[in-house]
């Protein structure tokens, strides 16, 4: 692509020729493509020179500003501000693989070398440098004549004679001969001229002259060496959200991840979104996203999850600069798994392992893929799937089988042979069921997601009545139930029911459909299949057993009471679910109790253990209490035993960890982690406590709906529309408040005044929620609902005097209900900062009229806090307060002429600078070698600190340095 060629032109050819759109007439025969003429210097005063040989400046459409590349863009212009202080040029090599940006940071190059007084030359082909070419354009667009490489030279010399010359030469990889006999002249006037020649080539490109170019480089005292590396995630967004015009989402964040940071493919990506748009796009983010889920596999069944057709040819059109040979290897390695053995792949190919070291070692340094201890691997989940899904079906089934028949030979896992077998197999093949058969159940511990894939694609070979169906069904809805997809273990158990099976068949699969409804949060079924089972006497007493636990946890979910003649049953066998049990009844110390005997007596135990696991037990219940430190190292135990039908509950405990210490991006960084691993699999439990943290994440930040306009958020929102748990609506009720609606506030009030029971479980589960129900019942004039809520905040410190979060919320309630401030300052125990500034806030507001000095100290201590965790509504709510008790600090509002504000960093004392003199975004963009992204982000902060809303407003406080 060519960009620029800088030419002496009469200024009405150009005019009349640009307004007929006529460029061969400006650039001269076959060299149409130039379109783009810079020049910085138009010095009137140059008498010397005729008016039809001086250079204008045309327009040309704006560019995107380069994301990233910050180091390197100042290495460059170091470059330039040598050559214009001494006089003496440079030769730059700018290096990096196909589509990493050499052609946007060459073109800002320019854009900056003009600025800095430079006449600009851009060469984009090798026709640009024949000699007799620029000379042609240098003396005015018209055809080449004798003599041309006389008057190139003389031009070229009447330009350095008037300043510094640039000439950027884009896509050296592509020259010939000829043309490097132009650069190379360039080059040698580069040592001794104010010319600066900077080429952009590829290193993995092998051309005779290129190694002679790079050869000549490197005897240079002057050359310098500048490679681009891949971009970082906040590059990418950046570009994102200039190619898009709004910020990327989590799916829209993953497919761009899955461009490895090569700025061209992260473009063509999004011009697959810009064409159909973010919305048409959803349902293909939803499949990318099941497919970025680590699979070692490409999906086993007909018809899962694969990656939608333009993706794929984006990202395969991406390994168009690997040699024929290193492609092929890579098809076939494809078909082995995005892990594979490279002895596998030899032998698949035929060839002795020595043979394909060239490929290795391209594709390693293409960095497609990576090494992963005795074996390799792609290192880009869906670029292995693009190479695979280009496979025709029929030669891809046969290199499965190829590939089974290889792992059974060699006596490798008969659970790896028939994931393959599983790809390749026909309809009916006998061999193929039986071998999915025994795989499946080999599998159904260890992996159960692999064994579900194996016994679904197992039944999707069977023929009518075959004798393997029952087994690969009981197989299947256990294992679905165990990895997901949820819906699918249900599915199948209530089809399988409706024939005629065997007892010990039914009561089997009535479990697994007991246990998948429960996942599924359809309670009220789970328990009427879990009583159909043990109202038979002569079920399995195993079975009857773990279906009674069953029962007993649909009803503490529920918040029934369980059957008398089986409370025992349940809760002395498991004591997670007398833990649950105590949690609701307010005994929380003897529920933390439970879940340490819990988690020291777990041996694996029955089936049941996994659904309500001791570890999670453990992990909610430090995760309410607030004991962080140790919340988060069981959340990290727990991840690494749970069934992936659980795998969502560590994120979501760990994001209500995260938002209680104050971390609320991470925070809800987790909490979509967990929806989008919910979403997947199918389990409904735990769902609120996700929307619980994404809702209050927004209530303290002040950001709209949390994530409203995801797609998980609101697949959430619905599933969990019929009940809501009592933090999520109290979460919710506080939002409908700050934004306006105060009827969900006043219903939960009346609820929670109302019920003891809602009141304990409430308090318990949330800290600040005491203290919310005693002042918005005051707000309502009620004092006896708000007595009643400080008795049972009492009641649970009393009963529980060991939870320091218990006692101070007490403390927080009745200070507020006695406007008591010794009882406010004792709820400075909280261990949560949120809280913590809450306590001190309403400290504040007690003693403004008894103790103006304290108030004041207090109520900066809370807007300390509040900012300290990124809750702007809440610190600006304090510090209107002060302000209006006639109390202003310097670090809120800059004032006087050249004050710096004390809480500015050198970066936004800079940013603000240079705003406040009147510069845009943009420039301050250039001046400081970063993007307008991140000036925006560093101006939000200083006007948030300094408590302007605009640039007239800073401008006024904040005097400019000159």
């Amino acid at each position: 692509m060519v960009d620029l060629m800088t030419a002496i032109v009469a200024a009405d050819e150009i005019d009349a020729a640009l307004r007929r759109s006529d460029y061969e007439a400006v650039m001269g025969k076959g060299l149409a493509r130039m379109v783009e003429v810079r020049h910085l210097r138009t010095n009137a005063a140059s008498s010397a020179v005729p008016r039809a040989l001086h250079p204008r400046r045309v327009a040309v459409r704006t560019r995107r500003a380069v994301r990233g590349r910050q180091q390197e863009r100042q290495r460059l212009a170091a470059v330039l501000d040598v050559t214009a202080a001494t006089g003496r040029g440079a030769v730059v090599a700018v290096t990096g693989r196909a589509g990493i940006g050499k052609t946007t940071v060459l073109s800002e190059l320019r854009a900056v070398a003009a600025d800095k007084g430079f006449t600009v030359v851009g060469v984009g082909s090798d026709e640009d440098l024949r000699p007799e070419a620029f000379a042609a354009l240098l003396v005015g667009g018209r055809p080449a004549v004798a003599g041309c490489e006389g008057a190139f030279g003389a031009m070229l010399d009447g330009h350095l004679a008037r300043g510094p010359v640039l000439v950027t030469v884009d896509g050296l990889q592509w020259c010939h001969a000829v043309a490097a006999r132009t650069l190379d002249a360039l080059a040698a006037q580069a040592a001794l001229r104010p010319l600066v020649c900077v080429v952009a080539e590829r290193p993995e490109m092998d051309r005779p002259y290129l190694d002679q170019w790079r050869g000549h480089l490197r005897q240079r005292p002057d050359a310098v060496r500048v490679e681009l590396p891949r971009m970082a995630g906040p590059e990418v967004a950046a570009l994102v959200e200039d190619v898009l015009g709004v910020p990327p989402d989590a799916s829209l964040t993953m497919l761009v991840d899955c461009a490895g940071g090569i700025p061209a493919t992260v473009v063509e990506l999004l011009g697959v979104v810009a064409d159909e748009g973010v919305k048409e796009c959803q349902a293909d983010f939803a499949r990318i996203t099941r497919l970025l889920g680590g699979e070692r596999h490409e999906p086993l069944l007909n018809g899962g999850a694969a990656l939608p057709h333009r993706f794929s040819q984006v990202l395969h059109r991406s390994l168009d600069c690997l040699s024929e040979e290193t492609r092929r290897v890579l098809d076939v390695a494809s078909v082995l798994g995005r892990t594979f053995l490279p002895d596998d792949l030899a032998t698949l190919l035929g060839q002795p392992l020595a043979a394909l070291l060239p490929a290795f070692r391209e594709a390693f340094t293409s960095e497609v893929l990576e090494s992963a201890e005795q074996s390799m691997r792609f290192r880009n989940t869906l670029l292995w799937q693009a190479l695979l899904q280009n496979i025709p079906d029929a030669v891809r089934g046969a290199l499965h089988r190829q590939a089974a028949a290889m792992i059974i030979a060699r006596g490798g896992s008969r659970v790896d042979s028939a994931c393959h077998v599983a790809r390749g197999a026909f309809h009916g093949d006998e061999a193929a069921i039986l071998l999915l058969r025994d795989a499946a159940e080999e599998a159904l511990r260890p992996a159960p997601r692999t064994a579900a894939e194996l016994a679904l694609r197992g039944l999707e070979l069977l023929p009518p009545g075959h004798a393997a169906c029952l087994p690969l069904t009981e197989i299947a809805v256990e294992a679905c139930a165990r990895s997901g997809p949820i819906s699918r273990a249900v599915r199948l158990a209530e089809d399988a029911l409706t024939g005629p099976l065997p007892e010990t068949a039914k009561t089997a699969l009535r479990y697994w459909l007991s246990t998948a409804l429960t996942l599924e949060g359809r309670h009220r079924d789970a328990g009427r299949v879990a009583e159909s089972v043990l109202s038979n006497p002569a079920a399995p007493a195993e079975l009857r057993h773990n279906l009674t636990v069953n029962q007993v946890l649909v009803s503490v979910l529920r918040r029934d009471q369980p059957p008398p003649e089986r409370r025992g049953v349940g809760e002395s066998d498991f004591p997670v679910l007398a833990a649950m049990r105590s949690w609701r009844e307010g005994r929380l110390t003897e529920a933390l109790t439970l879940c340490r005997k819990a988690v020291a007596d777990d041996h694996g135990g029955p089936v049941i253990s996994w659904i309500c696991h001791p570890l999670i037990g453990l992990a909610e219940v430090l995760t309410c209490l607030e004991h962080h430190d140790e919340a988060l190292a069981v959340i990290d135990e727990t991840a690494e035993h749970v069934d992936r039908a659980l795998a969502a509950v560590p994120h979501i405990l760990r994001a209500r960890v995260e938002l209680a210490v104050g971390r609320t991006s991470n925070a809800t960084a987790e909490a979509l982690a967990g929806l989008r691993i919910a979403h997947d699999t199918g389990t409904h439990l735990y769902l609120h406590e996700a929307l619980y943290v994404l809702t209050t994440a927004t209530l303290r930040t002040g950001v709209g709906r949390p994530r409203g306009e995801d797609p998980l958020v609101a697949w959430a929102r619905a599933e969990t529309s019929a009940v809501r748990s009592l933090p999520l609506a109290w979460a919710e009720a506080r939002l409908a408040e700050a934004h306006g609606d105060p009827a969900p506030a006043r219903a939960l009030l009346r609820e929670v005044a109302l019920g003891e029971q809602q009141r304990r479980e409430l308090f318990a589960s949330a800290a600040g929620a005491a203290a919310w129900t005693v002042r918005t019942a005051l707000g309502e004039d009620r004092g006896d609902w708000a007595a009643a809520a400080v008795k049972t905040a009492e009641r649970l410190a009393a009963a529980n005097p060991e939870v320091r979060t218990m006692a101070a919320a007490a403390a927080h309630a009745r200070g507020l209900l006695e406007r008591d401030s010794a009882a406010l300052a004792a709820a400075s125990a909280f261990p949560g900062p949120w809280e913590r500034a809450s306590a001190a806030e309403d400290l504040g507001r007690v003693l403004l009229d008894a103790d103006r000095e304290s108030a004041v100290r207090h109520l900066e201590q809370s807007a300390a806090l509040y900012q300290e965790i990124l809750a702007d509504p809440d610190a600006t709510r304090v510090r209107s307060v002060l302000r209006a008790a006639g109390v202003v600090r310097r670090h809120w509002r800059q004032r006087g002429s050249g004050e710096s504000a004390d809480t500015l960093t050198d970066t936004e004392r800079k940013v603000a600078d240079l705003v406040a003199s009147g510069l845009t975004n943009q420039q301050v963009a250039r001046r400081m070698f970063i993007s307008h992204h991140t000036v925006a982000f560093h101006l939000r902060k200083v006007f948030r600190k300094l408590e302007v809303t605009s640039r007239v407003e800073l401008a006024r406080r904040f005097q400019p340095s000159r």
